[in-house]
């Protein structure tokens, strides 16, 4: 049954998902929202929609586990998260999840949230009912229609959402085994085929100038600094358009508890900015 306070929109294939009348949506991390309108008191909390947002970082410093958070997030509001993956298994990514208590386990098994496994060929990935093998993604060609029919089989499985949520892990990674994929031509499918997608990326610098830089609406760089106790981890939001946003270096820590994001003005947000100023 399709309301009348909502609308029709068509994704690539043709098959109709429906849309709530909004533009703004948040992400379901507190601490994030209230950054993404650090600087304005009218705007509602949140990314606008439709939009491709990039996540972005080095090995080890959170990427992955921030997009999980968000996966869970969006399950819990009413949106149904799809989650490709090229480099975890649907069982890595679950056990993951779970070592910072983010259960996203149970949104799969209610059939309000879907992982799509890259594969080298179909058999090795059987943990997950969609698999897209590495021989059907040959160039940015086969990889749309890929894409496309397989977000219309995992569409029509899950339960009727708010609003979809695409994250994609990673691009680097399906670049590597499928070198002949331009990237524009994937962050369009992705822009065509969802509400929300978040593609994770790897580290950008301020004079690395890529395509992702320029299509994408938002950008989220995680980092950590190496101190004698560890790491202090913190994220900068260099990019969000129509957002006023936050710019400034925010501390997070990684815990069993799941993300811990130190907002300014805090005990915790002063004490890691001071490491940081030492370092820099």
């Amino acid at each position: 049954m399709i309301h009348r306070d909502r609308k029709i929109i068509r994704s690539p294939a043709g098959k109709p998902y429906i849309i709530k009348d909004i533009n703004v949506v948040p992400t379901g991390i507190e601490e994030l929202d209230k950054l993404l309108v650090r600087h304005s008191q009218d705007q509602k909390p949140g990314v606008d929609i439709p939009g491709i947002y990039m996540i972005g970082g080095g090995p080890g410093t959170g990427k992955t586990l921030l997009a999980l958070t968000l996966a869970r997030k969006a399950c819990e509001s009413g949106a149904a998260p799809i989650y490709f993956t090229v480099e975890e298994t649907t069982s890595e990514l679950i056990r993951a999840a779970k070592k910072i208590n983010i259960d996203i386990e149970k949104c799969i098994e209610e059939g309000r949230m879907a992982i799509v496994e890259f594969a080298p060929r179909k058999g090795l990935a059987d943990e997950s009912p969609y698999i897209i093998s590495y021989e059907s993604i040959a160039d940015s060609e086969s990889l749309e229609q890929s894409l496309i029919d397989t977000l219309s089989i995992v569409m029509g499985d899950l339960e009727s959402p708010s609003h979809y949520v695409l994250i994609f892990d990673s691009l680097p990674a399906l670049t590597s085994v499928a070198p002949n994929i331009h990237k524009r031509d994937f962050l369009r499918v992705l822009k065509s085929s969802s509400n929300i997608a978040y593609s994770l990326t790897r580290v950008i610098t301020e004079a690395d100038f890529t395509v992702e830089q320029y299509v994408t609406k938002g950008i989220i760089l995680l980092n950590a600094v190496r101190t004698v106790d560890g790491f202090v981890r913190y994220m900068l939001i260099p990019k969000m358009r129509a957002r006023a946003h936050y710019t400034g270096p925010v501390p997070f820590d990684i815990t069993t508890e799941g993300l811990k994001i130190y907002l300014p003005g805090t005990k915790e947000f002063e004490e890691r900015i001071k490491i940081l100023r030492e370092r820099f």
